[in-house]
């Protein structure tokens, strides 16, 4: 569906929020940048891009789904599948939008599946539950990874297959600043209810505005911030000296290695996008 993610409607959205992807090192090809049915070499790499924080609705991972701000650019070669709740593609009309715009399933066999067939894939792991734990007005950055093991383990799993794989984190300077977020009290009927749903229907409705259409004070749209993507290094799941190690031993290895790439990222980004008074805070 190239034609659709060349559509000139993603230009418009990335320009909106001035959407720029910003790379530590390029990453090597899945397929031949000159030939996109000719895989790259004999073992080619494909990556699980992480992408942080989720915000209100991830908006800046959007641009990632199209070609509105040049990720088939900035990396040719790495075919990449956008996931959101499986619970997305139930609601006709929606769904086919969604496939048309290259998004897919979160879950595990589908994941799996992608990766089998040479497609990247980028998720947003701390979901729903970091959407309601954005610190609007503070200094804090919360990210629920501490516990976010998921995406490491499929990507150990095509490890173990024998397929090179690859984590990329990605931190997004400026989404936390799209929309301002209502905190509700703990133990409130609003922050039960909010629990509720995303304990039984998946999703979170978290209290928020942002921009109305005609004036800049209160509304629905997000603000026009600037969102920087900044992709960090990959970090490739080589298991040759894990032989005789348990799986979650495994698994923890490669998430602290995530884990700190993703924290470099930030440090040495943080000034240049102004959040120099900002502190990345793990939360469960």
């Amino acid at each position: 569906m190239n034609w659709w993610k060349n559509l000139k409607i993603w230009n418009y959205y990335c320009d909106y929020f001035q959407i720029s992807i910003v790379k530590k090192k390029d990453l090597e090809p899945t397929f031949d940048p000159k030939d996109s049915r000719k895989l790259n070499g004999d073992k080619p790499v494909t990556y699980i891009f992480g992408y942080h924080p989720h915000g209100i609705a991830a908006l800046g991972s959007f641009g990632l789904s199209n070609n509105g701000c040049g990720f088939n650019l900035e990396f040719p070669g790495i075919p990449m599948s956008l996931l959101t709740l499986t619970n997305n593609f139930q609601l006709p009309f929606y769904r086919e939008y969604l496939l048309f715009s290259g998004l897919s399933s979160v879950s595990r066999k589908n994941i799996l599946k992608l990766l089998d067939n040479y497609t990247s894939v980028c998720l947003v792991p701390g979901g729903a539950k970091e959407s309601l734990a954005i610190n609007f007005s503070g200094n804090k950055i919360n990210l629920v990874l501490k516990n976010r093991k998921g995406f490491v383990r499929l990507a150990v799993a095509n490890a173990e297959k024998g397929r090179r794989t690859a984590l990329v984190p990605i931190f997004s300077f400026g989404e936390n600043e799209l929309y301002k977020v209502v905190k509700a009290k703990e133990g409130s009927f609003l922050k039960n209810l909010q629990l509720w749903l995303k304990n039984n229907i998946g999703f979170t409705i978290p209290i928020f505005f942002g921009r109305g259409i005609w004036n800049p004070d209160f509304g629905l749209m997000p603000y026009r911030e600037k969102i920087t993507l900044c992709f960090g290094k990959p970090i490739e799941i080589d298991l040759t000296d894990f032989k005789d190690a348990t799986n979650e031993t495994i698994v923890d290895h490669f998430h602290d290695l995530y884990v700190k790439e993703l924290m470099q990222v930030f440090d040495d980004n943080k000034v240049k996008y102004g959040y120099e008074d900002k502190q990345i805070h793990f939360v469960d």
